[in-house]
């Protein structure tokens, strides 16, 4: 009897294809996925809300790490860290509101960066890979 091999979750299958091949269908896939999941990040110890932990990033760009699941986040922490999850429109509505650059998906690799414009895209329920190019803006 072979051993049968689990599934990836959707969330986890389009981040391999966007990874294995980043173009606009992938790229479009995997955020159309996104925005019905939700992430797990790493939060602060204020009890009194959740907030994610932005770190910088070499060039200066504030970034929010985001995990797409479990052991991606805890392959990239060294000790033990609060955490939590959202719903992926919320989280980037939030990174949104806090004027973050960047967010990382799964920033201990393989990575996805995100830029302002997309976050706002994403915080707001819609697809970035779906509006054509040069219609966005970051305000």
């Amino acid at each position: 009897m072979m051993n049968a091999v689990a599934p990836l979750d959707p969330l986890t299958e389009a981040f391999s294809a966007l990874v294995a091949r980043d173009d606009a269908l992938t790229r479009r896939r995997f955020y159309d996925v996104l925005l019905t999941s939700r992430l797990y990040m790493t939060v602060t110890d204020d009890r009194s809300a959740v907030t994610g932990k932005a770190l910088r990033l070499r060039d200066g760009t504030i970034a929010l790490p985001a995990f797409l699941d479990e052991t991606a986040l805890r392959s990239w922490i060294s000790s033990p860290t609060r955490y939590g999850t959202m719903s992926a429109k919320a989280f980037f509505s939030g990174a949104a509101k806090m004027e973050i650059d960047a967010v990382v998906i799964n920033p201990g690799g393989p990575a996805l960066q995100i830029n302002r414009p997309s976050i706002i895209l994403l915080g707001q329920g819609l697809n970035p890979a779906a509006i054509p190019q040069g219609t966005l803006s970051d305000s």
